[in-house]
Formats: structure tokens, C-alpha cells, sequence
């Protein structure tokens, strides 16, 4: 028999929902939690073997009261299905209980706390950014939307503007050692090219897309740093370690562009 794509997911989805228990409990760690338009919760659960999307439709949130946020351990219960058209199967929700903090979210809070007693945040070691940068360098990829988006902001506003790209990784194994190696290396030639300040940006992610960014190593390079820093990670939502550290916190590459 050959199937038609359609066909073929809802073979799954009935196999699914024929071979698992109707109502399943599952515990995990809340990542990418997020709230949409429609009112509906998203987000992964996840542990170090795997991760599972879920779904809280806002009517069963409210009833329930449902307040979870990213990096809670909680323990889930609801029922398996799979969206025909993508092929994705998910939990629906409808009851979560909280159990804790997480794993990713331990580590993030307890290296916070390490950092602020280094004074790695202090506003007494922040360098002042030029007003009017007219020779600038990047630590971000070539093939990434944020290089666009601080392009496009710089040849509407400095047209004029002098930029050296280092082209970075900006996510997985070993990431920040690439952007370290980058700001060093900008940092090496910024009296020879006259660079005045570094921008360090990508777009927004997950806490784990952005994990290399909070990176004990790379937020060493930007407190050694010759040259002022302009942070400009993720979304507004986003906060990284490279956020805290860098001379200026931006919310986003456009507006690291922007300053």
C-alpha cells in the first residue's frame, strides 16, 4: 500500500492514540515556553535523552490556573495527539504541576551568582561607547538575519559606516569559543583598523540555542576586552551573561545597530 502524506499521519495519529494511555503523566524541564496571540501556552518539556512539545489551549490555563514559566521541573498530565498537516505529535495539557527549578535553569542561576561575586557586572568596569562609531566590528554569522537587520539599520542611519565581520558560530557544541576567538581577534586590530567599538549579536532562541552566549569563557574574553561592547542577543525576552557583561546591553541587533 502507498500511502498519501495525509494518509500516513493519520495512520500514526491513530497508532498513537490506540497504543498509548489516554491521559499520560510526564515530568520534565520547561523550555521555549511561550504565550500566543490566540492565548494558547506553547513549549517544550525536556530532560538530557529528550524533548517533547506541549500545548496548554487557553481555556484549560485558566480553568486550571495553570502558571508555569521556562527552567520550572513540573510533572504534566494530558492526553498524546499528533497535527496532521506537520506530522508533529504533542502533549496536550491540562494540568501541570511544578516540582522545582530544572536542571539548565540551576546552572544558569548558580553561574549568575558566581559572575556577580567576580563583579563581572558591575557598572564600575563598563567602558563608555562612542557617541559617533564610524569604524565598528561584528562577531556574529554571515548567513545569520541578524547581520541583515544591523546592515540595514546601518545604511539607513551611518550610511558611512566602517564594518569588519567576523563570521561566528552563534549556537551548538563550542560556539562561544568561535565568538571569543572573534571579539580577541577584533580586539587585537582595533587601533590598526581603528575599530571603536564591537558589536556581539545573533537573533533570539530557545535558553538553549542561546546557551553559548552565558559561556563562562566567552564572558571572560568580553570583561578582558579592550574595546567597548555592544551586546545585542536574542529578543527583548532574552537575557544572556554576555547581556550583563558587555559595556551596553541591547535588546535586540537592530537596536545594538541602532546605539
Amino acid at each position: 500500500m502507498i500511502f498519501k502524506v495525509g494518509q500516513l499521519n493519520k495512520h500514526i495519529k491513530s497508532i498513537l492514540k490506540n497504543n498509548i494511555d489516554p491521559i499520560l503523566e510526564v515530568e520534565g524541564e520547561v523550555s521555549n515556553y511561550k504565550k500566543a496571540s490566540n492565548g494558547h501556552f506553547y513549549f517544550d518539556l525536556k530532560d538530557n535523552e529528550g524533548l517533547v512539545n506541549c500545548v496548554i489551549w487557553n481555556s484549560i490555563a485558566q480553568e486550571n490556573n495553570i502558571n508555569i514559566q521556562n527552567g520550572d521541573k513540573i510533572e504534566v498530565k494530558g492526553k498524546i495527539d499528533l497535527y496532521i498537516k506537520t506530522g508533529r505529535f504533542n502533549i496536550n495539557v491540562y494540568n501541570a504541576i511544578k516540582q522545582g527549578i530544572g536542571n539548565i535553569y540551576e546552572k544558569f542561576e548558580n553561574l549568575r551568582k558566581e559572575l556577580e561575586s567576580l563583579g563581572y557586572f558591575s557598572d564600575k568596569y563598563k567602558k563608555n561607547v562612542p557617541d559617533n562609531c564610524n569604524i565598528i566590528g561584528v562577531v556574529t554569522s554571515e548567513n545569520g538575519a541578524a547581520i541583515q537587520d544591523i546592515i540595514s539599520v546601518l545604511s539607513r542611519r551611518n550610511p558611512g559606516i566602517t564594518i569588519y565581520l567576523y563570521s561566528s558560530k552563534v549556537q551548538g557544541i563550542d560556539c562561544h569559543l568561535d565568538i571569543a576567538h572573534g571579539i580577541n581577534i577584533l580586539d587585537e586590530k582595533a587601533d590598526e583598523l581603528g575599530i571603536q567599538s564591537i558589536l556581539v549579536s545573533r537573533g533570539g532562541g530557545s535558553i538553549e540555542d542561546l546557551w553559548g552566549y552565558n559561556e563562562k569563557f566567552l564572558v571572560d574574553t568580553i570583561f578582558q576586552c579592550n574595546t567597548p561592547i555592544i551586546s545585542g542577543v536574542g529578543h527583548e525576552i532574552d537575557f544572556t551573561f554576555c547581556d550583563f557583561v558587555a559595556d551596553v546591553r541591547a535588546i535586540t541587533p537592530s537596536a545594538a545597530a541602532e546605539r
